[in-house]
């Protein structure tokens, strides 16, 4: 019984763990979607909280600086 326990509490943790990064890559998701369709309809105004909300530096540069962007049909 007490390995069952044991087993359960790490799979409990194990759990925690992966729900904390789909929550954090869900979050970031909706932050780049937002500032991706903002930019596009020229909206920036909350552009540096979004930058505070995101977890690293580089994805703060200026939104689509490396990404060429094609015609979609």
């Amino acid at each position: 019984q007490n390995e069952d326990l044991t087993l359960l509490i790490k799979e409990m943790e194990q759990g925690q763990s992966d729900l904390e990064k789909v929550q954090d890559l869900y979050s970031e998701s909706l932050i780049m979607d937002w500032w991706y369709n903002g930019e596009k309809e020229g909206d920036n105004k909350h552009q540096k909280e979004i930058c505070s909300m995101v977890s690293t530096p580089e994805k703060c540069a200026k939104p689509h600086s490396d990404v060429k962007s094609t015609p979609m049909s």
